[in-house]
C-alpha cells in the first residue's frame, strides 16, 4: 500500500481562527472537495473521489466519480455516497431546492462529449433525478464545467460554467430539469466565475 496522493480536507476554525476540527477523507488516489455547504444538522460537501477498485458502476473508472459527504457539526463523517459511470465525473457545486439537494457538475460517462451533469438527491444522499445538459467538447479542460449555482425565490435555479471558450449560463427547476440554456461567446480561456 501507498500514501494517499491527495485527500478531500474538512477544516473548520472558529471566530478567531482556532481549529475546531480537521477531517481527511479519500482513498489512494487524488481525490477533492468543490464546494460546502451548511445544513441543520452538520455539513454536505461535494467533489470528486478516484476509485481504483472501478467506478460508481463497477467498471473501470477514467477520472473519478462525483462524490457526496455529510458530517456532522463536530466533524464526524455520517455518510458518503460515490455516482457516477466509467468515465469522468465530478460534482461542482450542492444547493439547496425543493424536496433535497441539487448537485452539479460535469460527466463524460455514457456520451462521447463531456456534458454538464445535474444530481438531486434527498435528505440522506439518496439518487432522486439525474439530468444531463449536452453540447460540451470532450477537448475542454476537465476542470470545467457547471461551477456556480444561485437558487431563485420560486425554487428554480441559475448554473453557471464554460464549455470551451463559451460562457453557459442554464436555469432549470427543483428537480434539474432544463428550462432554458445561453451561450455566451466570449475569447479563449474565459469562464464565468460570479453569480448575482
Amino acid at each position: 500500500n501507498r500514501a494517499p496522493l491527495s485527500d478531500g480536507k474538512i477544516l473548520k476554525v472558529n471566530a478567531s481562527g482556532v481549529k475546531e476540527f480537521d477531517l481527511g477523507l479519500g482513498g489512494n488516489d487524488i481525490d477533492h472537495f468543490s464546494e460546502l455547504i451548511e445544513v441543520t444538522d452538520g455539513y454536505l460537501i461535494v467533489g470528486q473521489k478516484n476509485l481504483k477498485s472501478g467506478g460508481a458502476t463497477g467498471g473501470y473508472t477514467f477520472s473519478g466519480d462525483g462524490w457526496v459527504v455529510k458530517v456532522n457539526k463536530l466533524g464526524q463523517l455520517i455518510w458518503e455516497k460515490i455516482y457516477g459511470g466509467p468515465f469522468y465525473d465530478s460534482f461542482m457545486s450542492i444547493i439547496k431546492t425543493q424536496g433535497g439537494y441539487l448537485l452539479s457538475g460535469t460527466t463524460g460517462s455514457g456520451s462521447h462529449n463531456i456534458n454538464f451533469w445535474l444530481f438531486k438527491i434527498d435528505e440522506g444522499g439518496n439518487k432522486i433525478d439525474e439530468n444531463f445538459i449536452y453540447g460540451m467538447d470532450r477537448r475542454v479542460p476537465i476542470a470545467t464545467g457547471i461551477s456556480k449555482s444561485l437558487l431563485t425565490t420560486n425554487g428554480e435555479s441559475f448554473f453557471l460554467g464554460r464549455s470551451r471558450s463559451d460562457i453557459i449560463c442554464v436555469k432549470v427547476d427543483h428537480n434539474g430539469k432544463l428550462i432554458f440554456k445561453r451561450t455566451l461567446p466570449t475569447p479563449d480561456n474565459t469562464s464565468g466565475v460570479l453569480l448575482l
